[in-house]
């Protein structure tokens, strides 16, 4: 049986601080890929001491850089990072022994998932996809619940026919069907409290011009209502309260950035219709 080979990528800005843990934990893939989006700190450097194949380009959204970082890989299947995640050893020894014992292999080792395919079915009986288990922290911290848990990832796919949708929260769309590995990516976001407000802030605006390209309109009570229930969702009936003061925190800041998208479409929409 000959391996099957796995190309590996990421894509970065002015991540100095943590691309070199996610580079350590992607060496067992037979080319690394970084997209640059014209770094201004020690990014690049740090890239080049584990590949050769470090591509500037100047950064427009997540899903155009994610596919010039797939067009640049060259094997039948693809795994990605992001610059502030890490492979746990576990997630290593699954993916090495894929690479060993072939795609009948890992099938019988990949459970079942209820994701939704983005075809609505799945076009062809192939597996094309694994998504992946993300453990998420807080400056450092663990948190086990709440409205980012459990947190499955699509990571990991065929690369033949594959592509990048959506300018963010963006993701893969493959013809096959899906399967999910427990074995987990552990997820280090850098963030201070005042920098993941700012994150929010941006990507509130991002996903309300979506919203607003898609013809989306809501009512005034929508964004208080709304809000409140992504409130509940995250603190109550996903369990967010069993991780303490921590678990509230993200509960408010999970319900701020609903409010937030909702309040700026519907502005959009008020001075369209004005």
């Amino acid at each position: 049986m000959s391996e099957t080979k796995i190309s590996a990528f990421i894509i970065c800005k002015n991540e100095e601080g943590v691309i070199e843990n996610a580079l350590k934990s992607l060496t067992w893939a037979d080319e690394i890929i970084v997209v640059d989006g014209e770094s201004t700190d020690n990014t690049q450097a740090i890239a080049r001491k584990y590949t050769d194949k470090v591509f500037i380009r100047g950064w427009t959204n997540f899903g155009e850089q994610r596919n010039f970082a797939l067009n640049h890989t060259k094997h039948p299947w693809v795994f990605f990072l992001d610059a502030d995640e890490v492979c746990s050893v576990d997630l290593i020894n699954w993916l090495t022994n894929f690479k060993k014992k072939g795609e009948e292999w890992a099938e019988r080792t990949a459970i079942f998932t209820p994701s939704v395919h983005p075809l609505g079915e799945p076009k062809t009986p192939r597996v094309d996809l694994y998504e992946i288990r993300r453990w998420e922290h807080f400056r450092g911290q663990l948190y086990r619940y709440g409205a980012a848990n459990p947190s499955h990832q699509w990571r990991f796919f065929r690369r033949e026919g594959a592509n990048f949708t959506g300018e963010v929260h963006e993701y893969p769309v493959v013809q096959g069907r899906i399967l999910r590995i427990e074995f987990p990516i552990y997820h280090y976001p850098r963030a201070t409290l005042a920098q993941m407000m700012d994150k929010m802030n941006r990507y509130s605006t991002l996903e309300a011009e979506q919203l607003f390209k898609r013809g989306v309109k809501h009512g005034p009570s929508y964004m208080l209502f709304s809000g409140l229930a992504q409130f509940s969702k995250a603190f109550f009936r996903k369990r967010g309260f069993r991780d303490g003061t921590l678990g509230f925190i993200l509960a408010v800041l999970e319900a701020s950035g609903f409010f937030l998208r909702q309040a700026k479409l519907y502005l959009k929409n008020q001075k369209l219709t004005k």
